[in-house]
């Protein structure tokens, strides 16, 4: 049985700043995995306590035998959210503060087609700073799926983004051979 689990400890919590976030995988463009918030450290470690636990819900179900199923994704935080994507191509967004599940997308990933190890990296954020915060995707959450899809949703509602690609979604398979279709 598979069970992921996301536990938050800091963030939003009056120790992390949400204005500060954590936009990229590695924290920065460069992922240099650097913050310069100061308010953990060795002396209050062992004070840390659960603020809350959030639950994707994805263990495994409906998946072929033998398939592997992991969690690799690491969240990132934008305007007080955590963006994660799950192994089998759903994104969610999730109060940083509460814990408590935003919008979730399913990319429809079918579960019984014997992938071997199934897994996503995550997700990624990107904003444009200069354009009318209400209108739609404005600030996109970037998710790719193990069918090789890239899809684009709106950060705020998580509906797939209709000017990108084909109503929200790219197929990075298109115009790639495959070793299966001959030389």
């Amino acid at each position: 049985m598979y069970r992921l689990l996301i536990v938050v400890s800091f963030l939003c919590n009056g120790v992390a700043d949400a204005e500060v976030g954590w936009p990229y995988y590695g924290n920065d463009a460069g992922g240099s995995r650097y913050s310069s918030l100061t308010q953990i450290d060795a002396a209050n470690l062992d004070r840390l306590e659960i603020a809350w636990q959030f639950r994707t819900g994805e263990m495994g179900q409906n998946a072929r035998q033998g398939d592997r199923l992991t969690f690799q994704a690491t969240p990132v935080l934008w305007d007080g959210k955590l963006y994660l994507s799950t192994a089998f191509g759903e994104a969610i967004a999730v109060d940083a503060t509460t814990g408590k599940e935003v919008w979730r997308f399913n990319s429809e990933v079918p579960r019984d087609m014997g992938f071997g190890e199934v897994a996503s990296r995550g997700v990624t954020i990107w904003a444009d700073d200069t354009a009318d915060p209400s209108s739609k995707c404005t600030a996109r959450v970037f998710m790719g799926t193990i069918l090789g899809r890239l899809y684009a949703l709106d950060a705020r509602t998580g509906l797939p983004c209709e000017d990108f690609g084909d109503q929200g979604m790219v197929d990075m398979r298109q115009g790639v051979r495959s070793k299966n279709e001959g030389n």
